[in-house]
């Protein structure tokens, strides 16, 4: 009996596990086709870890084309706030070149990126990497991904400061001289 049950959940277990590990999307056109293709970002670097409002930002982009079967045309675009604009309420979007990354390689994509003159402190960059088959336009794919830039912090006024002192130094020569009439008037 315990033999019988023992088979029994083995061949439950391959009927129901083998099509799940074996599943992908595909075109409801042609159940053999895959309509994404895979690539993804490794990593994200920047030319400095700290830049100041107004410079441009050199980004540079690691992608991997883990298809088995097709080339990759691959291009960028940059969002953010802090991207030059006119209006700095909305951002401006900022397209990079196209690059071939062939299958099973990595390749990089650099984006050049002028930044607004009143930009400080932490800003969030958003990139968004778009491919498409160099074999067949059909297949495409799209990978999101967001990237931190560091601005120098604002530059804090020294008037207040300086004001400050002032009516410090003014208080207490108000004080010093109140004290030291006082003072003169007790002598006589």
């Amino acid at each position: 009996m315990n033999q019988i049950t023992l088979v029994l959940g083995l061949l439950f277990f391959l009927l129901t596990a083998v099509p799940l590990t074996l599943g992908q999307v595909v075109n409801p056109v042609d159940n053999n086709t895959p309509t994404e293709i895979p690539f993804r970002f490794t990593y994200l670097m920047s030319d400095k870890s700290i830049y100041v409002s107004g410079e441009t930002v050199e980004f540079e982009a690691w992608i991997v084309n883990n298809s088995t079967e097709h080339d990759l045309s691959i291009f960028l675009t940059a969002n953010s706030p802090f991207i030059s604009d006119d209006n700095p309420a909305t951002p401006d979007t900022i397209t990079s070149e196209t690059v071939i990354i062939p299958k099973n390689t990595e390749g990089s994509i650099k984006v050049l990126i002028p930044s607004h003159e009143e930009r400080y402190g932490r800003q969030i960059l958003r990139i968004n990497a778009y491919a498409t088959s160099t074999s067949d336009e059909t297949l495409t794919g799209e990978e999101i991904t967001l990237f931190q830039v560091t601005f120098e912090d604002k530059p804090v006024s020294r008037l207040p400061i300086i004001a400050f002192i002032l009516i410090i130094a003014l208080v207490g020569g108000f004080v010093l001289r109140s004290t030291r009439s006082e003072l003169s008037d007790l002598r006589d």
